[in-house]
C-alpha cells in the first residue's frame, strides 16, 4: 500500500494489524524502488510511433461496425492537439467527470489529457449524473464537485495532493 503525506501512528499500526503481509511505503520508497531497478527489459518495450497502440471499434454509424486502428502517433497527436487547445482552459482544481463510454474516441482522448496534465477524473453514465435517477445517494455531479471542493479547500490550505 503506498501513502502520500504523514498519517498518524495509529492509522499505520490499523492497517498492519489487519494482515501481516500487508506492505507499506511512501509515495517517496516507492520512486526510490523504481528507480533501483533495471530497465534494459523496459526499453525493448518502448513504443515506436507506428506501433499500434489499440483498435478502436466503430458503432457503425456511417457503415458497418470496424475495428480503427490508432497508432502511438495518431494517440499523441491528438492529446497533442487538444492539449494545446485547452491548456489555458484547465486550472488545478478542475476535475473532468467522464461519462461517455471509453471506447467513444472523443472521450478516450480528454481522458488522456486530463492524465498528461495531472488532474482528476470522475466516472459516471448519463443515468448518474444527477440526483434525478439515484436513490438514497447524491448523483456523480454532486458527489464530484463535493470531491473537488474538499480538493480545492485542501490546496488552497497548502497541503500537496
Amino acid at each position: 500500500m503506498v501513502y502520500n503525506g504523514e498519517p498518524e501512528k495509529s492509522v499505520l499500526d490499523n492497517i498492519r494489524a489487519v494482515r501481516d503481509t500487508i506492505k507499506l511505503m511512501t509515495v517517496d520508497e516507492l520512486r526510490a524502488v523504481v528507480h533501483a531497478l533495471p530497465t534494459g527489459a523496459l526499453d525493448a518495450r518502448v513504443p515506436k510511433k507506428e506501433d499500434v497502440a489499440l483498435i478502436m471499434y466503430t458503432s457503425g454509424s456511417t457503415g458497418n461496425p470496424k475495428g480503427v486502428v490508432l497508432k502511438h502517433s495518431n494517440l499523441v497527436a491528438s492529446v497533442g492537439a487538444v492539449f494545446t487547445l485547452a491548456e489555458h482552459h484547465l486550472i488545478p482544481s478542475d476535475t473532468f467527470l467522464a461519462y461517455l463510454p471509453l471506447a467513444h474516441v472523443l472521450e478516450f482522448i480528454f481522458e488522456l489529457v486530463f492524465f498528461y496534465a495531472g488532474l482528476p477524473i470522475g466516472y459516471g453514465r448519463v443515468r448518474t449524473l444527477s440526483d434525478a435517477f439515484v436513490r438514497s445517494c447524491h448523483g456523480k455531479f454532486v458527489a464530484l464537485w463535493s470531491m473537488s471542493t474538499w480538493q480545492n479547500q485542501r490546496i488552497r490550505d497548502g497541503e500537496t495532493i
